[in-house]
């Protein structure tokens, strides 16, 4: 298999997803509040999501490379 991009459905899909993680091993007692706080993170360019999407991409970049086209 070649890794493809994902469309914009799934992507938006996948970053609300990541959000959701990540948000859940906070803190705060309310879901808005941990929401808000990784929000937050995420803007100032400290999150744990930035970490794994980056993670991920080189991942994908790696096996796309290794990965042998047919036609």
């Amino acid at each position: 298999m070649t890794p493809r991009p994902l469309g914009p459905k799934q992507r938006t899909g996948q970053a609300i997803r990541w959000i959701i993680q990540m948000s859940e091993k906070r803190k705060n007692v309310k879901l808005e509040q941990r929401l808000a706080r990784e929000i937050l993170a995420i803007i100032e360019g400290n999150s744990e999501v930035l970490k794994l999407q980056e993670q991920q991409h080189s991942l994908a970049l790696a096996n796309r490379a290794n990965a042998t086209v047919r036609i």
